[in-house]
């Protein structure tokens, strides 16, 4: 058995200027994976060229809930996390909250190995928000992708996910491997 770990913060908000200083993703809330074999923690979001082509981070929050879509990949969001984990002591619904499954070592490296081949090669899927077009993905159904987890239910919609897991999980402690 090997051990893999989910963790997710709703974000900070995206109605008070002052948190336009934050990256997009601590303002919305993110999902990502972490790997017993890793301390990367991946994430699936927009890519820098798709939030620029829509004119920046807070055009893109506004296309994507106006149930636009972008391209996305898989990319190394541990420093979202740790920023996420220092700023919960300021804003409370930026709480990086872990769940850890025991998967047995197939699907394991199934799992590994697919987020590895993603993540290196850039691999685009359509991302969009709760309600965009059912071919689109965000940070927690992309899960899905991967098999053998289960997802929370309401895992389409972040607040509805992050309350679901909170009921299984621990809060994160980012200097814990």
């Amino acid at each position: 058995m090997k051990t893999i770990r989910i963790l997710a913060f709703r974000g900070i908000g995206t109605r008070n200027p002052n948190h336009a200083q934050y990256p997009g993703l601590i303002r919305v809330g993110h999902v990502g994976i972490q790997f017993e074999e890793s301390g990367i923690i991946y994430g699936f979001h927009p890519t820098a060229q798709a939030v620029a082509g829509v004119g920046g981070a807070a055009r893109a929050i506004a296309h994507l809930r106006a149930r636009g879509t972008l391209m996305g990949t898989v990319q190394d969001d541990t420093a979202v996390f740790k920023l996420a984990h220092t700023l919960s002591a300021t804003y409370k619904r930026s709480k990086v909250w872990l769940i850890t499954y025991d998967v047995g070592n197939e699907d394991y490296a199934m799992m590994y190995g697919r987020i590895q081949t993603w993540h290196h090669e850039r691999t685009p899927f359509l991302y969009g928000f709760a309600g965009a077009v059912r071919a689109s993905d965000n940070c927690a159904t992309f899960l899905h992708r991967l098999g053998a987890l289960p997802l929370p239910i309401g895992a389409n919609q972040l607040e509805v996910y992050v309350r679901e897991l909170r009921k299984r999980a621990t809060v994160w402690e980012a200097n814990v491997p």
